[in-house]
């Protein structure tokens, strides 16, 4: 199942027992804004704050020579493929060792760009075909669909497939996108410059669809032939949601939905 796999937003409490006085709910609310947990998706903020924070690190890793970073990227993935994506992604400290050889990968890829396009070239049929190998390993070998998260960071359960398969997807991407990368397509540009706002607010539309099925026994999302029908909708609504704040709040909106 594709819409169902998405898990509605849980409001944890930090408060114990009943809240009896109304401060409380002023300081409830301003710990779950602060990690991020108040609305799905809005985890990424104080997350990326962090790398934020970090960058200095990072201009180093820019400095060293291009087989050390890969190296220290290699390290990294394999530390990440063992403690896995946090539960709910909190606590951020334990997304941030996580992400951070994607975010390195990111980084060599750009400043070797013109190399790793230039490898890529042909190579997309097979970099689809190990994507296809490497999801059904996951299923085969751990009979697990989705992302794989643990509560503990210093603890076993398996090699993180989803991590090493979504790398690879973003390598096969690479490879077809490269082929238009010269040619005007203002649609796809528009996508791009609402994606952040799109992001923040496609949980919500799932999280619709979701409450529809389960008081109007709405089933349309289910299955592999679901996700190709929910994809393209959820875009949609999503994309035009941003566009009806921006054109209404035209100073604001990159506040509200972040564009």
């Amino acid at each position: 199942m594709f819409i169902w796999s998405i898990p509605r937003p849980v409001l944890k409490f930090f408060i114990t027992g009943s809240i009896s006085h109304w401060y409380q709910y002023i300081w409830l609310s301003a710990q779950y804004w602060w990690v991020g947990n108040i609305l799905a998706a809005y985890w990424y903020i104080p997350f990326i704050m962090i790398f934020f924070v970090l960058s200095p690190i990072f201009i180093k890793q820019i400095q060293l020579p291009i087989k050390i970073q890969v190296s220290l990227f290699l390290i990294l993935l394999c530390i990440s493929t063992l403690i896995h994506r946090p539960l709910d992604n909190f606590p951020h400290l334990h997304s941030v060792i996580y992400f951070m050889p994607v975010y390195m990968l990111g980084i060599i890829c750009s400043i070797k760009r013109e190399q790793v396009f230039k490898f890529l070239v042909g190579k997309g049929f097979v970099l689809g075909i190990a994507v296809v190998l490497m999801s059904m390993a996951q299923i085969l070998l751990y009979d697990h669909y989705g992302n794989f998260h643990r509560n503990l960071l210093l603890s076993y359960d398996g090699i993180d497939m989803m991590l090493l398969q979504k790398i690879l997807m973003c390598f096969f991407l690479l490879s077809v996108l490269q082929k238009f990368e010269h040619k005007d397509l203002p649609f796809l540009k528009y996508i791009a410059s609402a994606s952040f706002a799109i992001y923040f607010i496609h949980p919500w539309v799932l999280y619709f669809f979701e409450y529809l099925s389960d008081f109007g026994h709405l089933n349309i999302f289910i299955g592999q032939l679901g996700f190709v029908v929910a994809t393209p909708v959820v875009l949609a609504i999503s994309l035009v949601m941003a566009a009806t704040f921006k054109k209404a709040f035209p100073n604001k909106s990159p506040f509200i939905v972040g564009w």
